[in-house]
C-alpha cells in the first residue's frame, strides 16, 4: 500500500500553471464555507436520483439512501427501545463526518483524491 501511495502521490502531485491567466466571465459571488449540518446532507442525499454509476469509488445514490435509512431506523428502534438495532447508523455517521471535515479543511483525504470526486453543492 505504501508503495502504491507513493506512486499515487508522484502521479496526481501538483504542477505549477501555466503563466497565462483563465479568463472569469462572470461576477465573483461568495461561498459559504460553514460545513453543512447533518439535516442539510440529509435532504442532499434524500434528492439524489437511483440507478447513476458509482464512479471510480463505486458509491451510489443508493449506498447513501441505504445508510441514512439505516440511521433513522436505528433512532426510531431506539426511541422505541427496541434492542438490536444499536449501531446500525454508523456508517451514515461516518459518511456525515468525513463530509463535514472535507467542508471544513477544504481538502480531500489523499487516497480519496485518486478517486473521481462529485461535490454536492
Amino acid at each position: 500500500m505504501a508503495k502504491q501511495t507513493t506512486e499515487r502521490d508522484k502521479l496526481y502531485a501538483k504542477v505549477s500553471h501555466p503563466d497565462d491567466h483563465i479568463p472569469i466571465n462572470i461576477e465573483p459571488f461568495t461561498v459559504n464555507t460553514v460545513a453543512p449540518e447533518e439535516v442539510e446532507i440529509r435532504g442532499v442525499v434524500r434528492g439524489m436520483r437511483n440507478g447513476r454509476a458509482g464512479g471510480a469509488s463505486g458509491i451510489r445514490a443508493e449506498h447513501m439512501k441505504e445508510w441514512l435509512r439505516d440511521a433513522v431506523l436505528e433512532k426510531e428502534k431506539e426511541a422505541e427501545d427496541i434492542e438490536g438495532f444499536a449501531g446500525k447508523g454508523g456508517r451514515w455517521r461516518i459518511f456525515v463526518k468525513l463530509m463535514q471535515i472535507i467542508w471544513e479543511k477544504g481538502e480531500i483525504p489523499q487516497q480519496m483524491r485518486w478517486m473521481t470526486v462529485v461535490l454536492i453543492p
